[in-house]
């Protein structure tokens, strides 16, 4: 059976789950409970202290952790992975990027003769019109994003600017492989219904929720699953608005607490467009101040834990592009208790207080000492 775990936070911006309880089981009153992260594991009617830190220490993937993760990419059900699964210093950067903020990258997610045929497969799919375009034209009428904007200013930050959507939901152009009701994948695309059943087992939902240790987002290993893998297509004029995808905003009720974007390409450049813009968190006077662009490469992952901060979009993609392949999926919260908006404030107020420090850091180093000559 699987061991539930009680999470008490400090505050009222993270979940609150049997505060009672927490409190006669450690013994303490409130007051001194209120500033620390406390874990417990609790079996019928006892309970352990696992740990006990404070807002700026949260544990991150430890060795033996890290193994089990290694363990659980090595099962043949994920054969399709590349050499990064059995890296544990790359697993434990993984981790720790993931924790900080504000993603991560992989190169090679697959076996390179596996993404080949991937992209092979996806090429042919697109070809017999298997993909079906949905959305607007970026020019269309009724479109709420500001065109001159977008073209006058090639700056990351400039074009998160034209792209978002103010109060309106973000909108976005793509095409997107025919997956309704009943279909099966074509028998001729193999490698495409391997793909979507590794991606969908239980270990690989397992070894992203280890991954997100330390986050405050990872969750008993009964109450996660891992979303069907979906496919989609970039050609000329596709783009994306900018959004985010916390559990508060909702997009139907999503609850995912780790989101997972795979590219293939083949002969894509970065004048092709396309590239996913990091736009970040912005405010009326800095505006995006952290927002970069991503350029897609072939087999490379992108993998980030879904906040109201973790805002992106897609620039529009350029006249003459080749096909640029999307897989996407995510790790998700299916337990229906579990407070997955609340943990996810609880990290972008952690990661975003880490972030002014370090510009506090970085400022008090350049700035010249009192009476100093400049």
């Amino acid at each position: 059976a699987q061991v539930p775990r009680v999470h008490c936070f400090r505050g009222d911006a993270a979940m609150p789950v049997w505060p009672r309880i927490c409190r006669a089981l450690l013994g303490a009153p409130a007051a001194v409970l209120a500033p620390w992260l406390v874990h417990l594991v609790v079996v019928g009617d006892a309970a352990e202290v696992v740990n006990v830190t404070d807002d700026h220490s949260h544990p991150l993937l430890r060795q033996r952790e890290t193994n089990e993760v290694v363990k659980l990419l090595g099962g043949r059900d994920l054969d399709v992975l590349g050499a990064w699964t059995s890296n544990t210093t790359l697993l434990q950067e993984l981790n720790a990027k993931l924790v900080r903020g504000p993603f991560a990258l992989i190169d090679g997610f697959f076996k390179e003769s596996v993404a080949t045929t991937l992209l092979n497969e996806l090429t042919s799919l697109a070809t017999q019109g298997e993909f079906v375009h949905l959305g607007p034209l970026f020019n269309g009428s009724g479109g709420h994003f500001r065109e001159r904007d977008y073209l006058e200013s090639s700056a990351p930050a400039a074009r998160c600017a034209a792209l978002h959507p103010q109060r309106a939901k973000a909108r976005r152009r793509l095409w997107k492989l025919d997956q309704g009701a009943g279909r099966t994948y074509p028998r001729d695309s193999p490698t495409v219904g391997i793909i979507v059943d590794s991606l969908s087992h239980k270990a690989w939902a397992e070894s992203l929720n280890l991954l997100l240790t330390g986050s405050g987002l990872r969750f008993p290993p009964s109450g996660i699953d891992a979303s069907l893998p979906g496919l989609r297509c970039l050609a000329p004029g596709d783009f994306a608005e900018v959004q985010s995808s916390s559990a508060e905003e909702g997009r139907g009720g999503d609850r995912h607490v780790l989101v997972l974007e795979v590219w293939l390409t083949s002969g894509w450049t970065p004048r092709a467009g396309g590239s996913t813009l990091w736009c970040g968190a912005s405010d009326s006077e800095q505006g995006f101040a952290q927002a970069q662009r991503i350029p897609p490469a072939h087999n490379r992952a992108l993998l980030y834990a879904p906040h109201a901060d973790a805002a992106r979009g897609t620039e529009i993609v350029e006249e003459g592009a080749s096909p640029l392949f999307v897989l996407t999926s995510a790790l998700r919260a299916t337990a229906s208790y579990f407070d997955v908006a609340g943990h996810q404030e609880a990290l972008r107020s952690r990661q975003r207080a880490a972030d002014e420090a370090e510009a506090a850091t970085v400022a008090a180093a350049l700035r010249p000492a009192s009476g100093a000559e400049l």
